[in-house]
């Protein structure tokens, strides 16, 4: 099935346990397929803010996510070369492996999330 359309990040951190829920990331979600065999597509973001130390907010800038069947990959929009976090899904599970370059940025560790 296809996926399009905005979301809120609550949602988001609420379906995968581990991401931060208290970040104000404004998504556009374009799947043209969405199964647990995997998905096609990007999810762009707008610049946000998640949740810092003592009570301040970290911007998070303008990210991208390419998924291409079985396998994803997160990036800024100002620099594609750099892998932020990679998506795998096998066997009914969708793990995602946050890089050294993804942990400096956005306050998130490595999650897997049964599908």
């Amino acid at each position: 099935a296809a996926v399009t359309g905005r979301v809120a990040w609550p949602l988001l951190a609420a379906a995968v346990p581990g991401l931060p829920p208290g970040c104000t990331i404004p998504l556009q979600v374009a799947l043209s397929r969405v199964s647990a065999a995997g998905s096609d597509g990007t999810v762009r973001s707008l610049a946000g803010a998640c949740p810092g130390p003592a009570g301040t907010n970290r911007p998070i800038p303008r990210l991208v996510a390419t998924f291409a069947g079985t396998t994803g990959r997160v990036t800024s929009w100002t620099d594609r070369a750099t892998t932020l976090a990679t998506l795998a899904v096998a066997g009914g599970i969708a793990r995602l492996h946050v890089t050294p370059a993804g942990a400096a940025l956005f306050p998130v560790s490595d999650v897997a999330v049964a599908l």
